[in-house]
């Protein structure tokens, strides 16, 4: 099923340390520090935007001034005019809003204009239309952190009708009173007593923020204000926006290029949806920015109290397992997850692990969004192209790739600062039906409209 939420691999577990190799964690944080060790990695992100025929934006972070910043671009951005993509191609990401989203409430709650163990419907009411939410749900206790936290029992939107809303009806901004109206209103579970990962709640959540901050409708909320405070006009976030209506195209986003089945005939193809509404939920998923945007919000939030205190930040990392649902087990605190990759010995790797949050449109994702807890970094892995560009193979095979090729690059990444990190176990590729790969001058040919 189509989401404009991604969920970054599974849940990273605890690493058998006993059994990985001996790696001076302190000596790899002082290499990064002093020096920048990427400058040799834009060849291999060229292989593999190449080898996966896919386009992507890196950004990586590590210190407090930009001059602690690797940034590079591989691939096409619009396959067309055959322009590339550059560390300035802005992505929509979806539901890497969720942590802004977050933040955003536990800098209210800090300032008093929320308590997040309050109820949330007392300001969720004042937005909502002719309805409430004990109308809604049934009950009017749900709180703020049973909303961030994935725990209040509210299903998500149906996927079927946000993809006809939103991808179908593209001239349309699909409002967030609408996705709240629309959704299924039977609780999975009483507030507080199950986990479900759901952007509705999200959405919940946001019309209680913008009541909170004084605004008489939902799009009169400054989100990137209400999450960057005074830091909202710095350079470190010029380039990040949260669009309220139009086109991805007017907000100056990157080509997107989504799949679609021509039925006749009978095969897969991808076209470009630039022109779709940017709004994409809202407060659950309308965030358009750069990789070194992301990377620098990450790095301020887990390496300053610039944005929330280190109590907000705890919180923040709580992680309880999600029980319900196609999330059960995923790793969830209040807009942030835990994730991270196998090494190739079978152990979760703990160089690898990440505190962030994923993020995907139906044409572009961060597949890696995070901090780096082990070695003092943050890194954001934004694709251009959700499922690969390989017509000639199922669309199945092609959704599987892109965490092929986000691994190999954050396997170099880690290479890049040590050489005695563990390799990841990347997966061996079976999907590209050696033989049959389209070249990218000829990729559209198999796109009939």
């Amino acid at each position: 099923m189509w989401r404009i939420i991604l969920v970054l691999c599974a849940a990273a577990a605890a690493v058998d340390v006993r059994e990985a190799p001996a790696v001076d964690v302190r000596e790899a944080r002082r290499s990064l520090e002093a020096a920048n060790p990427f400058a040799g990695l834009q060849a291999q992100l060229d292989g593999v935007a190449a080898y996966f025929n896919t386009s992507f934006s890196l950004a990586i972070r590590w210190g407090s001034d930009e001059a602690s910043t690797f940034a590079a671009a591989s691939g096409a951005n619009d396959r067309t005019a055959h322009t590339k993509m550059t560390t300035a191609s802005k992505f929509p990401l979806g539901s890497a809003t969720k942590t802004w989203t977050a933040v955003a409430a536990l800098r209210a709650n800090e300032s008093g204009a929320i308590d997040l163990d309050g109820p949330a419907a007392p300001h969720v009411d004042k937005l909502l239309e002719n309805t409430s939410l004990e109308q809604l749900y049934g009950t009017d206790a749900i709180t703020f952190r049973e909303l961030l936290s994935m725990r209040a029992g509210v299903q998500d939107y149906d996927d079927e009708l946000f993809r006809s809303k939103v991808f179908a009806e593209n001239a349309t901004d699909y409002e967030p009173l609408a996705i709240v109206l629309d959704a299924n209103h039977t609780l999975l579970c009483q507030p507080g007593t199950c986990g479900a990962y759901s952007s509705v709640g999200y959405v919940l959540a946001g019309l209680a923020l913008a009541d909170a901050a004084g605004a008489a409708t939902w799009d009169g909320f400054d989100q990137k204000t209400a999450a960057l405070g005074d830091r909202s006009n710095g350079a470190d976030f010029a380039a990040t926006s949260f669009p309220t209506s139009g086109s991805c195209a007017d907000a100056g986003a990157i080509h997107e290029y989504a799949p679609a089945f021509d039925e006749t005939r009978r095969r897969y193809g991808f076209f470009d949806i630039i022109d779709d509404s940017c709004l994409n939920g809202w407060a659950m998923g309308n965030i358009l920015t750069t990789p070194s945007d992301l990377a620098s919000f990450w790095y301020a939030l887990f390496r300053s109290e610039d944005l929330v205190s280190a109590v907000a930040r705890r919180a923040m990392t709580a992680f309880a397992p999600l029980t319900v649902g196609w999330s059960v087990g995923l790793e969830y605190g209040l807009g942030a997850m835990l994730s991270g990759y196998k090494e190739r010995s079978g152990n979760w790797s703990r160089f690898a692990t990440l505190v962030g949050h994923g993020g995907e449109d139906y044409g572009s994702l961060a597949e890696i969004n995070g901090f780096n807890p082990a070695l003092n970094f943050s890194i954001t892995l934004a694709m251009g192209s959700a499922v690969g560009m390989n017509c000639s193979n199922s669309l199945g095979s092609n959704y599987g790739a892109k965490g092929q090729a986000a691994c190999y690059v954050y396997d170099q990444v880690l290479q890049a600062i040590s050489p005695e990190i563990p390799r990841l176990e990347c997966g061996v590729d079976d999907t590209r039906r050696r033989g049959r790969r389209l070249d990218p001058s000829e990729d559209w040919t198999c796109v009939p409209f």
